[in-house]
């Protein structure tokens, strides 16, 4: 009988052994999303990237080897992924997005084929990311705008290209748009999360205004890429990192009230991962990933073997090495899987 490798406990100081998946992965200075992994419909466990000549890469992370590619996907450069199951069409469907020219497309990821392609989504600015939102059982796309001075609101549309609606309050210079969705004594809730210069914003979709800003000071160089939501000891927690000052902050998601603060020894965080509740890896602009641990704050381990500042990064659970971590530095460095040594 084969080991359930999900049920085995891996310690995360032991995670310091790195695999080069590819280097022909295209980043610039995205910092979350770069790729997507999932396990399809078809029980394949699939990694998904772009390449520097605008070409998608399904990538097959049970055998280590690239199965299909979409050429010439976009016309500028893709910049951001998501995945999600259509059980309307009982299919994988991804979403590719390329930043310079507001572009999305969504993909059918059996057959590879476009099933929309949204143009010019924001007059002006850029389309820095792009999330789905399911509700009431059907998906829809969620847009935001990189824009410093009055921004466009954050846009909703179907999978038919149809905007659904603006959401008019919600105008902010968005470096991420992200989705939780919370489920409180048989209450089921949707956030929509945005992250900006010097504040994260949490908006509460079905009251339809803003839930809450976590915001310790407005100074403008302070930029907020990544957050975690989490449960912990009844408490809902949100974790960001910040690139600037080098801290990571925990706030209660629903009072706002700053828990705790962690400094680091490097001021540039960009990606965030929780491994458990004692643990957190961050992605640094030294070009390593280091682990906190979150009671002391200390930093445990650093990973050292991305050539570039590592930005995108995501817990992992590989069919052969059990849990583990897949990253990817940014300007064009190469997609690593980090394993258990031992």
């Amino acid at each position: 009988m084969e080991k359930n490798l999900k049920n085995i406990e891996i310690n995360p100081k032991n995670i310091n052994l790195s695999i080069q998946i590819t280097n022909d992965a295209f980043t610039d200075w995205i910092f979350e999303n770069t790729f997507i992994i999932f396990n399809s419909i078809n029980k394949s466990y699939l990694l998904v990237y772009a390449t520097q000549i605008k070409s998608i890469i399904c990538y097959d992370l049970n055998r280590f080897k690239s199965i299909s590619e979409i050429k010439n996907a976009h016309d500028e450069n893709i910049t951001n992924f998501r995945h999600c199951y259509n059980s309307n069409i009982q299919r994988d469907i991804i979403m590719s997005v390329s930043r310079n020219d507001n572009n999305i497309k969504i993909w059918d990821i059996k057959y590879f084929q476009c099933l929309l392609n949204l143009k010019n989504i924001n007059k002006d600015g850029l389309l820095n990311s792009a999330s789905f939102l399911n509700y009431n059982n059907n998906i829809y796309i969620l847009t935001c705008n990189r824009k410093w001075i009055n921004p466009e609101p954050i846009k909703i549309f179907d999978l038919n290209g149809k905007k659904i609606k603006e959401i008019s309050n919600l105008r902010n210079n968005s470096f991420f748009i992200d989705v939780y969705y919370s489920n409180v004594k048989d209450k089921s809730l949707i956030y929509i999360l945005t992250g900006n210069e010097g504040n994260i914003i949490s908006y509460n979709y079905n009251e339809n205004e803003i839930y809450n800003k976590y915001c310790e000071n407005n100074e403008n160089n302070i930029f907020h890429h990544s957050l975690i939501i989490y449960n912990d000891n009844d408490i809902t927690k949100l974790i960001e990192s910040s690139d600037g000052d080098g801290i990571i902050r925990i706030w209660d998601f629903h009072t706002a009230d700053l828990l705790r603060k962690i400094e680091t020894s490097n001021n540039a965080l960009r990606g965030i991962c929780l491994w458990d509740k004692n643990y957190l890896f961050v992605g640094c602009g030294d070009k390593t990933i280091k682990l906190i641990e979150l009671e002391s704050g200390k930093i445990i381990n650093s990973l050292i073997g991305h050539i570039n500042n590592v930005c995108s990064f995501k817990i992992i659970f590989h069919p052969k090495y059990g849990k583990c971590i897949i990253s990817q530095g940014h300007q064009n460095d190469q997609i690593r899987i980090w394993i258990n040594s031992n």
